[in-house]
């Protein structure tokens, strides 16, 4: 708990802009509540008053138990968010399965599972790339959303000269880490030229064998700040 008088708030106010403006626009006492919650502090819950020296031990210990209480809601409110994003992705998931499983043809169960994955993340374009019967290429099966040149459907890379942890491990690039997945990127960089700097790319796997790859890329510079799907 910190309690700011109103001789306190003179004494600051040279060093501290933010004191000034609160000081010129009325404000002669400030109360700042830390809002705790099992010994975590949450955040904090400011009171300011034009009064001089409003602030005693009552007003202090009153204080304390509206924090309590605020903190208490803070922190169900934000596990009831988190368990309902846990529930909605779990959902969405099961989604994409049943509708791989009554797909009739490959471009039906891409289109389903693209509508599905826009429901948790951002996606400007969508790309499904499978390894070619002999193992030797990668070729683009499906596309969505914004064109890219060379980058179009039925377009295939040599997986020869691709780097061996392309189709093994999923990666996240964004403005913040381009330049180190350079060599990773199969695509040399053509998505970001295009406008797309955020990609989220995983390996599509089938009995312990990657057959392919799934792609979605974003606008945004930072559209998706973890890897936030596997296939």
């Amino acid at each position: 708990m910190l309690v700011l008088d109103t001789g306190l708030l003179e004494e600051m106010r040279p060093e501290f802009p933010g004191i000034a403006e609160m000081m010129d626009a009325g404000v002669r006492s400030i109360m700042a509540i830390p809002l705790v919650h099992r010994d975590e502090v949450v955040g904090f819950l400011t009171i300011t008053s034009s009064v001089e020296n409003a602030y005693g031990p009552d007003h202090v210990a009153t204080g304390e138990r509206v924090g309590a209480q605020i903190a208490g809601a803070l922190a169900n409110s934000r596990l009831y968010a988190r368990i309902s994003k846990i529930a909605r992705t779990r959902e969405i998931l099961v989604q994409i399965g049943r509708d791989a499983s009554s797909a009739l043809d490959a471009r039906e169960l891409y289109t389903g599972v693209f509508m599905n994955l826009r429901k948790l993340i951002p996606i400007d374009r969508a790309v499904m790339a499978m390894t070619s019967d002999d193992g030797d290429a990668l070729v683009i099966e499906h596309v969505e959303g914004i064109k890219v040149d060379g980058l179009a459907l039925g377009q295939s890379f040599d997986l020869g000269n691709l780097a061996p942890n392309v189709l093994s491990e999923p990666r996240l690039t964004t403005v913040d880490n381009a330049q180190d997945q350079h060599s990773t990127d199969p695509t040399q960089g053509r998505l970001a030229a295009a406008g797309l700097p955020s990609n989220v790319r995983a390996p599509l796997r089938a009995r312990d064998s990657v057959i392919g790859l799934i792609t979605v890329s974003a606008t945004g510079e930072r559209a998706n700040d973890r890897i936030t799907s596997s296939a």
